[in-house]
C-alpha cells in the first residue's frame, strides 16, 4: 500500500506543476490586460475567491473577468479604454498647377486623320 502511494507521488506532483503553470500564465495574461489592477492584487484575489465560491461552475476566464469588474467597482476605477489608430483624413489628391487632367484629348474621325497627316 505504501509503495503504491510512493510510486504515485511523482505523477501527482507533475500534474500539480502543470496546473500551477497554467494558472500562473492565466494570471499573467489577466494582469497584462488589466494593468490598472496590478497595485490591487490582494483585492483582486479576494474577489476571485468570492466569485469562484458563488459560481463554482464558471470557467476561470469568466471568474477573472467578473472579479476584475467587481474590483474596479469597489475601488472606484474605470476600465481602461481601448485606443484605435486614428485614420488619416481623406483629402482629395492635389494636382500640380501645370496638370490640366486627362492628358491629350482623344481625336476621332476626320480630326484624327488630319492630326495623323500633320504629325507624320
Amino acid at each position: 500500500m505504501v509503495e503504491k502511494i510512493f510510486t504515485a507521488i511523482p505523477s501527482l506532483v507533475a500534474g500539480q506543476i502543470v496546473q500551477q503553470n497554467a494558472v500562473n500564465k492565466m494570471v499573467g495574461q489577466f494582469y497584462d490586460a488589466n494593468e490598472d489592477l496590478v497595485p490591487a492584487k490582494r483585492t483582486v484575489g479576494i474577489f476571485v475567491n468570492e466569485v469562484h465560491s458563488e459560481h463554482p461552475d464558471w470557467k476561470t476566464e469568466k471568474v477573472f473577468s467578473e472579479a476584475g469588474s467587481r474590483t474596479r467597482k469597489a475601488l472606484g476605477l474605470r476600465e481602461k479604454a481601448t485606443t484605435t489608430k486614428p485614420a488619416s483624413p481623406a483629402f482629395v489628391k492635389q494636382r500640380g498647377s501645370r496638370d490640366r487632367g486627362g492628358g491629350e484629348p482623344q481625336l476621332e474621325g476626320l480630326a484624327k486623320e488630319i492630326d495623323d497627316l500633320i504629325t507624320d
